[in-house]
């Protein structure tokens, strides 16, 4: 009776054991009952903070917010003017040696660093990219090129606490601390790689200029073997610009598709036509040169007729061939375009790569969005964009001829 009077005072479907403990805990005297007055509303906020109070107790602290290291960058600087294979060449060789030491990659910018002579003597706009040229992709990656002017290119690039590396004219290396301090002097470029290597392992950042030129790289058999190292362990590979991507593909699809079944032939002419290094690039000469390399093939016997010429696997694949030259001249290309075709035979389509460039440039133009139609219609002007498409065709051809500085497969 005792023990159903207890049960009766707790509130429905709490035991008389629950109950009790409940009001111990909540200082509410017997079960069932609620303090009331001054006494309850002193104690209920205690009640109600304490939970809280232990909670946040037993949360960990906030951990320190850790400063992000600050990116080292590799600058390449180009004293002189040049093409656009130049600079990618260049490029090549030193972007591993940015991702080597998860550094930025920066250059000269297009209108200081591309010469005018390959743009019909007309400079590169200066709000132009790298990146309007090409997608560099280094280990995989797609790497950015930062553009700098050539005005800033040894000057503080970066906040003075980074320390400056420098390979000048013909790589002649020094270092120099962020506080003015010398690091080193004529070192070799070994040795710059290996101060590179503990300034990283400290956390110091700096800024290594590299002065680039060809004639300064292939002196230096030291650096040949440091940069050859690094590219090897590291693929760099090129594509077309975003951008371009898409007159790329129609261009390429009407050559022969993906499957790369056509051949490409450059004949450059404008800076080399009265050079003593330069090919001999008339018309009788580009169609015996491509005579003998991929001329009369017929399809049905897999033969060629031509017993003489040289032999290649790929030329029976082969169903179009298409030319790019620097050539302005109406009548060259009119007379090239005839001859080639009379030289590879009535089975291969010839096609002139710039006009099917400009003609699909501008038909991209009309399906595309008002801005891109403004930027297409700027780059149709810039020979640079056009040829940095071609490039990368010629590229992907089954077989590349090549008619430019080296002559060592032209015929008598």
């Amino acid at each position: 009776a005792h023990a159903g009077a207890k049960n009766a005072l707790a509130p429905a479907g709490l035991s008389y054991s629950l109950c009790s403990r409940a009001s111990q805990w909540l200082r509410r005297g017997r079960c069932g009952q609620r303090p009331s007055g001054v006494r309850a509303m002193r104690r209920r906020p205690l009640f109600i903070v304490l939970p809280l109070l232990l909670l946040l107790l037993r949360l960990p602290a906030a951990p320190a917010k850790r400063h992000k290291a600050k990116p080292s960058a590799v600058n390449v600087v180009r004293q002189r003017s040049a093409g656009l294979d130049d600079m990618m060449g260049a490029l090549a060789l030193l972007a591993p040696l940015a991702v080597r030491f998860d550094a930025r990659l920066l250059h000269t910018r297009p209108c200081d660093a591309l010469t005018k002579v390959h743009n019909g003597n007309r400079k590169v706009p200066c709000h132009r990219r790298w990146s309007d040229y090409f997608k560099l992709r280094v280990g995989g990656k797609t790497l950015r090129v930062e553009e700098v002017s050539r005005a800033k290119a040894f000057s503080s690039l970066l906040p003075p606490e980074y320390a400056v590396l420098n390979s000048t004219q013909r790589w002649h290396n020094s270092a120099t601390q962020a506080n003015g301090t010398r690091l080193g002097r004529a070192l070799s470029p070994q040795g710059l790689k290996a101060l590179a290597k503990e300034l990283q392992a400290i956390g110091q950042p700096f800024v290594w200029n590299v002065a680039f030129d060809w004639q300064g790289y292939y002196g230096d058999r030291q650096w040949q073997e440091v940069l050859r190292k690094l590219k090897q362990a590291t693929p760099v590979s090129f594509s077309v610009a975003s951008l371009a991507e898409p007159i790329a593909h129609n261009v390429e699809k009407l050559l022969g598709g993906h499957l790369g079944h056509y051949a490409s032939l450059h004949v450059r002419r404008g800076d080399v036509l009265n050079a003593k290094e330069g090919c001999e690039t008339s018309i009788s000469k580009v169609a015996s040169y491509v005579r003998k390399e991929i001329g009369g093939i017929d399809r049905h016997s897999h033969q060629k007729k031509n017993h003489h010429s040289h032999k290649h696997p790929d030329d029976q694949r082969i169903n179009s061939l298409v030319f790019f030259t620097d050539e302005r001249d109406g009548g060259y290309l009119r007379g090239l375009e005839t001859a080639l075709k009379a030289a590879v035979g009535a089975k291969v389509a010839v096609y002139n790569g710039e006009k099917l460039l400009v003609t699909e440039i501008q038909q991209q133009r009309h399906r595309s969005d008002r801005k891109t139609f403004q930027r297409l219609g700027e780059l149709l002007q810039d020979n640079y964009f056009r040829y940095s498409i071609s490039r990368i065709l010629r590229h992907r051809a089954r077989r590349q001829l090549a008619l430019e500085r080296r002559c060592a497969t032209l015929p008598v």
